[in-house]
């Protein structure tokens, strides 16, 4: 769970193979956002403009919003930003925060 500007969002373990996905992109090139850096991951490739929009929007497709009574997915099935007011800091935010998420659960899930 993350709070962001008194928003709310959960996110989601991906599926094995979005899972791998991430992994590889996670151990093959520089993270975003200074993300590396905060993870103590060792330098890599930078990613392309195009390569990071498909991995935030991987990233970001197993985020949701919590609302009153249901859930906004981030990143809906057409790739497309599915909540409102996603500015980029809000979505550069998420990532990382997923990104912390994602490298945690595969280290538990490795251990």
């Amino acid at each position: 769970m993350a709070e962001i500007n008194g928003r709310k969002f959960e996110f989601a373990i991906p599926s094995p193979f979005d899972g791998c996905a991430i992994y590889d992109a996670i151990m093959s090139y520089n993270m975003p956002f200074g993300a590396g850096v905060l993870f103590n991951l060792s330098p890599k490739i930078p990613m392309t403009a195009e390569k990071l929009k498909e991995f935030q929007k991987l990233c970001l497709s197993n985020a949701s919003e919590i609302l009153d009574d249901n859930k906004a997915r981030v990143v809906d099935e057409q790739g497309e930003i599915g909540i409102n007011d996603a500015a980029a800091p809000l979505l550069t935010t998420l990532t990382v925060k997923y990104i912390a998420f994602f490298t945690q659960w595969w280290d538990d899930e490795i251990s």
